[in-house]
């Protein structure tokens, strides 16, 4: 094994690391099934049509909370492989690394389909905690440790990771994110992270946004610009394997290697509109200002029928994406935030407004939102710099959103 990566492996295993990710692990844990039981057995259903199932009921509420609306996709696929046909909605839009997980711990363990799931997603959640607290030591070796708990705290907490407990690709994304960055900080071998980076793409499409910082490490990490084209050339196949292998699976099952991104046209809120006008309408931000617009698709009004302003999930989609974009500026202006981190958080953001946010209205952005782990290291800059009291009422205000779109979601009114 090579030295950067024993290394690394041992610092894992330090009991302060563990001990700081179970703690926000098991505080938030609780938030969630405590909004979960809530949405479940008090709250009124929404007057909405229910989430279309894909597999069978479990029967059980917390599984079933927590696998809806895209979930059903996953676990589809898990227990029955890819479908796709041109004329509607299909499964290949949900790239396989999720599911092929869901499976093997399905077949592995003996559990029912969710909560293999479940399972799956948990397991991920702890290890992307973990990965962090080793990130925040590793980035800031000097920064006192209640910098690093809060910004543990601000991605436990966060009030859309209700998802990186569900069935969703989330946490699975999260982790192998943090892998590849924390390869690049501890200099892994340069094939180990490209295989990583490479796994970040069979888990979802934006996963390419993983290439740039890549490139920046092969850049740093180069005598010259030779060296680096060199090297980049190398390893860039091992850095996109899972998208390749998707692609090619697509063209043998369906004779069409892009399945994934056709079928997307089928997921839409509002009609089809030419290239130039979609692109005067994400520069004006039209798909943020018009969710407050009455009568246009996105309305929140429309999206979150009977729930207030300050609940509803379709305003906090457009405000936890402004708001992640300011943190990511003020995090590279304040260099609280590496080159690297910048680059990662900026396409991470950027990717899925650009594709989604016009036809879908913002609905899912605060949810893609959460894998951006930048900008918990900015939140923990930030919190850590307010007096206590100021601190922990940010957090007591994300804890409470965080329950509250766990009830939501439980109830019905949240759509994923």
């Amino acid at each position: 094994m090579h030295k950067s990566l024993l290394r690394t492996a041992v610092a894992l295993s330090r009991s302060a690391n563990l001990a700081e990710a179970a703690c926000v692990y098991a505080i938030s844990l609780a938030v969630v099934v405590t909004g979960i039981l809530l949405g479940a057995w008090v709250l009124a259903r929404a007057p909405v049509p229910p989430c279309p199932r894909h597999v069978d009921s479990s029967g059980n509420a917390l599984l079933e909370a927590l696998t809806q609306w895209s979930a059903q996709w996953h676990l589809e696929i898990a227990s029955r492989g890819y479908r796709y046909d041109p004329q509607r909605q299909s499964a290949v839009a949900y790239f396989p690394a999720y599911p092929m997980l869901v499976r093997a711990v399905r077949w592995g363990t003996g559990l029912s389909l969710q909560a293999a799931g479940l399972v799956v997603s948990h397991v991920l959640l702890f290890g992307a905690l973990w990965l962090l607290a080793f990130y925040v030591r590793q980035r800031l070796p000097d920064a006192p440790p209640r910098l690093r708990c809060l910004a543990l705290l601000a991605l436990g907490l966060f009030p859309t990771g209700v998802f990186l407990r569900a069935a969703y690709t989330e946490s699975l994304f999260l982790f192998l994110c943090l892998a590849a960055m924390l390869g690049m900080e501890r200099r892994w071998p340069l094939v180990a992270v490209a295989g990583i980076v490479g796994a970040v793409t069979a888990a979802r499409p934006v996963g390419v946004a993983m290439l740039l910082p890549l490139g920046q490490y092969v850049w740093t990490t180069s005598c010259s610009w030779r060296q680096a084209a060199c090297r980049m050339l190398r390893v860039g196949p091992l850095a996109v394997w899972g998208l390749a292998a998707y692609m090619a699976y697509q063209a043998w099952a369906f004779g069409e290697p892009l399945a994934f991104a056709k079928t997307q046209a089928h997921w839409r809120m509002r009609l089809a509109a030419s290239c130039p006008e979609t692109l005067l309408a994400l520069a004006s931000w039209e798909p943020i200002w018009s969710v407050y617009l009455p009568g246009a698709p996105g309305y929140w009004r429309k999206i979150d029928p009977g729930v207030p302003l300050a609940l509803s999930y379709q305003s906090a989609n457009c405000v936890l994406f402004v708001g992640s974009v300011v943190l990511v500026v003020v995090g590279g202006a304040k260099k609280w935030l590496t080159g690297r981190e910048v680059a990662l958080a900026g396409c991470l953001l950027a990717i899925p407004y650009v594709l989604a946010a016009y036809r879908f209205c913002m609905v899912s952005q605060g949810r893609y939102v959460s894998v951006v782990f930048p900008i918990y290291l900015v939140l923990g800059q930030l919190l850590w710099r307010m007096p206590r009291v100021a601190a922990m009422g940010a957090l007591m205000v994300s804890a409470f959103y965080l329950m509250a779109f766990a009830a939501m979601l439980a109830a019905g009114y949240l759509v994923g």
